[in-house]
């Protein structure tokens, strides 16, 4: 397998105030294609900075040292704010965390859905709006030609969920990065979540960085995880032998006060 994203020896912290503060301190990182790779870590330990390294997205305040992203033999890291982005826009989406602060609040669904295949798929306005129907469709969405025409505040969390999945898979995208997806969202809800997400993966092959704090979620839908903790990663193994046999303190620790909330699977 041949990896859609290498990270190598990443150094990156915060400067406020005269100080400087590190968050990731070396971080090596390979994801493979056609991989969903967990990325887990407590609050703090440097999850979202990483994911926003490779977006290109860091705040102001935020600066990379040293080290290597590579992606799609382009170094991220050694861009400009402006090329990663633009890099990144076409080819790598991402799945936020609350989709009530990343929708539009006042725009409808379809404009939303529709706008994002104008602009990276240069589709014109029939087609972009043949395919948000498609779309919607795809992501198990109940009455799609209804839903185009409301505004977020009328769909459940469980549905602008599914509306920022189909707006990540969109433009086909080689990377997908979901970044704590399904944390608003309750048990049953978040158990649907998790399974179209490896559907879609599946099905279209992309690549997902799935972050996470809960090794439950983790257990349930990656391939492959890692392990991060105080901006290092610690151990990086097949989701199967990391459950079975984890190989650093840290992890045994994690799997120790965690372990009556999960229940690990054998692939099906």
């Amino acid at each position: 397998m041949n990896a859609v994203l290498d990270v190598q020896n990443l150094y990156l912290g915060v400067s406020q105030n005269n100080r400087y503060s590190p968050i990731l301190n070396g971080v090596n990182l390979e994801i493979q294609r056609s991989q969903i790779h967990g990325l887990v870590g407590e609050s703090g330990a440097g999850k979202s900075m990483l994911a926003k390294a490779i977006l290109g997205i860091l705040p102001n305040s935020t600066t990379i040292n040293k080290g290597y992203i590579h992606f799609k033999g382009s170094d991220l890291a050694g861009m400009s704010r402006y090329e990663r982005r633009q890099l990144a826009s076409r080819h790598i989406a991402m799945i936020p965390q609350d989709p009530m602060t990343s929708l539009n609040p006042v725009r409808r669904i379809g404009s939303q859905l529709g706008d994002v295949l104008r602009l990276h798929m240069k589709l014109n306005r029939i087609l972009a709006q043949e395919r948000v129907l498609e779309l919607l469709n795809d992501v198990q969405i109940r009455d799609p030609k209804r839903v185009v025409h409301q505004y977020p505040f009328e769909l459940s969390g469980g549905m602008r969920q599914r509306v920022l999945i189909a707006m990540a898979f969109s433009c086909k995208p080689e990377l997908i990065i979901a970044d704590e997806p399904t944390t608003a969202l309750d048990v049953t809800v978040q158990h649907q979540i998790l399974q179209l997400i490896k559907q879609l993966q599946s099905e279209t092959g992309t690549s997902v960085l799935f972050i996470s704090h809960d090794l439950g979620v983790i257990a349930k839908i990656c391939d492959y995880v890692s392990i991060l903790h105080s901006g290092n990663i610690v151990e990086m193994q097949s989701a199967i032998n990391l459950f079975q046999n984890p190989l650093n303190k840290y992890t045994k620790n994690l799997l120790e006060i965690t372990s009556h909330y999960y229940r690990f699977e054998n692939a099906d």
